[in-house]
C-alpha cells in the first residue's frame, strides 16, 4: 500500500487510520484474530522505514505483525553480488526489528510486534504480466537456475537466524507464476528453487539456534565484501537432531566447514544433501528435469567436530545426530 501504483494508495498516516479501524472491527468480532499491517514493499522506496514508523506508531495497539516484501534480482549479471544476497536480507530484517524496537520504546510498551515477511522470491527474468484476456495464459514463468536456488536458501537461513523477529514468511508464488513448480496439463517440472524449500521444511524442526561463523571474506561484486559461508541451524530437542544449512557463496573456492557444538556431542550423521553444478546458470528443463537437484555430500565426524567440504558455489543441508554433553 506504500506504492503509488497501487489502487487505493494513500499516504502513510491515512492508511494507518484505515488499517487501525479495520483491526479494531476485526478483533471486536473475534479476539483471537491476528492482524498484519502493510509495511514497505521494498528497500528502494523513498518512504522506506518512514512509512513503517508512521504506521506502527498509530496502529501499535491493534496489530500483531508488520509485513515486509523483497524480490531479489541479478539483472546486471553480477553473480558475486547476487550470491551475497543474504547480507542484504539480514540488513532488511534488522531494519524492521530496529523500527519496531524504536516505536515500542517510544510508547514504553512491552508488547511484541513481529515481522511477516509475506512476499519474497527471486524474480527478474520474466516480468511479462499481460495475458491479453487469454484463458490460462503463461505469465511470469521464471526459469530458475542454481544461483537462484542458493539465494532462496539464504532467504530461509536469514529467517531462521531472525526467528525472534520473523514469525511468518511466505514465498510468492507456489505453482507456475514465479514458482518452484511449473505445470502443463499432463506434466510438472520441479525447478531448482523447490529443493531448498523442501529441505528446510523437512529438516528445520525444533528451535533456531545461533550460529557463529569464522571464515574467509570474499569479494561480492556490487555488494562489497561478504562472508564466504552463509549458515543457519536448528535443534530438535525431541530427537537431539541438529540441522545445518550451509551456502558457499564463492564462485571459485571450495570451503572446508568445521562444525562444533557448544553443549552437545556429535554422535553421527542422519543425512547430508548437496546442491551443486559447475555452471551456476544451470537450470532444469522439460527435456532434462534432473540437471539441478540434490545429491549426497560426505560428512566426517571426529570427536566433537563434523567436517564437510562445500564446492564452489553450493548449498548443503546436513542433519547431525547429537547427545547431551556430560560435565567431567
Amino acid at each position: 500500500m506504500d506504492g503509488p501504483w497501487q489502487a487505493g494508495h494513500v499516504p502513510a498516516d491515512v492508511y494507518a487510520h484505515r488499517a487501525a479501524q479495520a483491526a479494531i472491527l476485526m478483533k471486536g468480532i473475534d479476539k483471537s484474530i491476528e492482524t498484519v499491517v502493510c509495511g514497505s514493499c521494498g528497500t528502494g522506496m523513498s518512504t522506506y522505514m518512514a512509512w513503517d514508523r508512521t504506521v506502527l506508531e498509530y496502529c501499535w495497539p491493534y496489530i500483531d505483525y508488520i509485513s515486509a516484501h523483497r524480490y531479489s534480482a541479478n539483472r546486471d549479471n553480477d553473480t558475486p553480488k547476487f550470491l551475497a544476497e543474504g547480507v542484504a536480507i539480514d540488513a532488511m530484517i534488522e531494519d524492521y526489528a530496529a523500527v519496531i524496537g524504536y516505536v515500542g520504546g517510544l510508547k514504553k510498551s512491552k508488547k511484541k510486534i513481529y515481522i511477516s515477511f509475506d512476499e519474497w522470491n527471486v524474480w527478474y527474468k520474466d516480468t511479462h504480466g499481460d495475458g491479453n484476456w487469454a484463458t490460462a495464459p503463461h505469465l511470469c514463468e521464471e526459469v530458475y537456475n542454481l544461483e537462484d536456488a542458493l539465494v532462496c536458501a539464504q532467504y530461509l537461513s536469514s529467517f531462521l537466524r531472525h526467528a525472534d523477529s520473523v514469525k511468518i514468511a511466505c514465498i510468492a508464488q507456489i505453482v507456475n507464476v514465479i514458482s518452484p513448480i511449473l505445470t502443463k496439463k499432463d506434466a510438472l517440472l520441479i525447478q531448482s528453487t523447490y529443493y531448498p524449500l523442501e529441505m528446510f521444511a523437512r529438516l528445520a524442526q525444533g528451535d533456531a539456534i545461533e550460529t557463529r561463523v569464522d571464515g574467509p571474506i570474499i569479494n561480492a561484486g556490487g555488494m562489497g565484501e561478504a562472508p564466504a559461508l552463509d549458515a543457519s541451524a536448528t535443534f530438535n530437542e525431541t530427537d537431539g537432531a541438529v540441522s545445518l544449512f550451509l551456502v558457499n557463496r564463492s564462485l571459485t573456492d571450495e570451503l572446508l566447514v568445521k562444525v562444533a557444538l557448544a553443549d552437545r556431542n556429535i554422535s553421527g550423521v542422519a543425512g547430508a544433501e548437496l546442491m551443486h553444478h559447475k555452471d551456476v546458470k544451470a537450470a532444469n528443463t522439460w527435456e532434462n528435469q534432473n540437471i539441478v537437484k540434490p545429491g549426497h555430500v560426505t560428512v566426517n565426524i571426529d570427536g566433537a567436530t563434523a567436517t564437510v567440504t562445500l564446492p564452489a558455489p553450493s548449498f548443503a543441508a546436513v542433519q547431525l545426530k547429537t547427545t547431551e554433553r556430560k560435565d567431567g
